[in-house]
């Protein structure tokens, strides 16, 4: 595929964002029309990582203009995914919070309520829906303004003899050094009640002139004779010295997931903006919610799983239906049910989605798939013999004979 065949394909997506009921079968279409084959669609995702890894790049540095503009072509190339559904919101909430123009708010909002969309569980639209509540940011002053305001601040430091903080501002010194302003720091966050079966990945604090933000990734495997419904944690964070700074609150386990069995996993991720003074965290269980479990749940009937594109040797999945109930409404389907996905290969898995589709007698495709994400790139991988639970829902304007489960991302 030449180059300007290429930037022809992202130029026509773009064109089609205005379409709020596009999805990537109308891309699809698109390529199609233009006469892309199946090598230069390949081509086309390849181009869509070397997007993504840029305006990842960007993100990391606060480039906030070049960072949406990467991750523009990354979005129109890899249609719905999840990692750069998440980068491409990012960048418009930095750029709001430094331009502060609403389209760059009102996209970022946009983009996470997408995502949650294609995964419910989400966590970094939950966290950036919350961010996108704070206050915008204030306007520019005027010059005079300006000038006034810089003589009185001059005046009362020469008096005081002190050298006083911009408000907001954080000093990075003691964690970047002397010569730069961010940087990212590994850090500590410890379970100290060893009550639950958590694994806990190395946390870091990325550090910004204007704000410190720790993040945490872990997982937990449920054991016993319950099944988990609700699990929430408080975050105690700690300054150098391990005095307590702050506290927050949040979900590991929601009660529109599927309920944790015995041996049942899920991952979790906190990422969020703490008290500048943070050093380390605690985990602390906040509150817990089971039920009995029955005696014995039955057979779990396999679900076949395809590939699209065939994933590398080493990977082995297996799935399972836990629950499955298909409901005929009139000319209508309901299709809705959980699923055990268990990876049975001998490696971690750091990233795996799977898309549902229905499909009718015929082996045609019917309405929109369902695209559930397994594992998370920025939480805790998938470890050999983990078993993880999701849900999946399709709702098709036409009677239905199965559903299709493929595996379209492993890494």
């Amino acid at each position: 595929m030449s180059d300007e065949l290429l930037v022809r394909f992202i130029a026509a997506v773009e064109a089609l964002r205005t379409d709020p009921a596009h999805d990537p079968e109308a891309r699809l279409a698109i390529a199609r029309e233009l006469g892309l084959t199946d090598e230069d669609l390949a081509r086309a995702r390849d181009e869509g990582e070397r997007h993504l890894t840029r305006g990842d790049g960007f993100l990391r540095n606060r480039l906030w203009e070049e960072a949406v503009r990467e991750l523009d072509k990354a979005d129109a190339l890899l249609p719905d995914n999840l990692r750069v559904l998440t980068a491409l919101a990012l960048a418009h909430q930095g750029r709001f919070r430094h331009a502060g123009d609403a389209k760059d708010r009102a996209r970022a909002h946009a983009i996470a309520s997408h995502c949650l969309q294609l995964d419910p569980r989400h966590e970094p639209s939950f966290a950036l829906l919350r961010a996108l509540d704070a206050p915008a940011p204030r306007k520019a002053l005027g010059t005079g303004v300006i000038a006034a305001a810089v003589c009185t601040v001059l005046a009362v430091a020469v008096a005081a003899s002190v050298v006083v903080l911009r408000r907001g501002s954080v000093s990075t010194s003691a964690l970047c050094g002397p010569r730069s302003r961010y940087c990212t720091v590994l850090t500590q966050a410890r379970y100290p009640e060893g009550k639950l079966d958590i694994g806990l990945e190395p946390a870091q604090l990325d550090v910004s002139p204007s704000a410190v933000r720790f993040s945490v990734a872990g997982r937990i495997t449920h054991h016993g004779a319950t099944e988990l419904e609700l699990l929430r944690f408080t975050l105690r964070f700690l300054d150098a010295s391990g005095s307590e700074v702050g506290r927050k609150p949040f979900e590991v386990v929601h009660t529109f997931q599927p309920p944790l069995r015995a041996g049942d996993s899920t991952p979790f991720h906190f990422g969020e903006v703490v008290p500048a003074s943070t050093r380390s965290a605690e985990l602390l269980t906040e509150e817990v919610r089971t039920r009995p479990a029955p005696t014995s749940y039955g057979e779990s009937p396999t679900i076949p799983l395809a590939f699209a594109p065939m994933p590398p040797s080493h990977v082995h999945l297996e799935a399972r239906a836990r629950t499955r109930d298909q409901k005929e409404l009139g000319a209508k389907t309901s299709l809705e049910g959980i699923a055990e996905i268990i990876n049975r290969g001998e490696g971690v898995i750091r990233g795996l989605e799977i898309e549902v589709a229905a499909l009718d007698e015929t082996g045609v495709r019917k309405g929109r798939a369902d695209r559930i994400t397994v594992a998370y790139t920025h939480m805790a991988p998938m470890q050999p013999g983990e078993r993880r639970v999701v849900k999946f829902h399709l709702w098709v304007e036409s009677p239905i004979a199965e559903a299709r489960f493929t595996v379209v991302k492993v890494e």
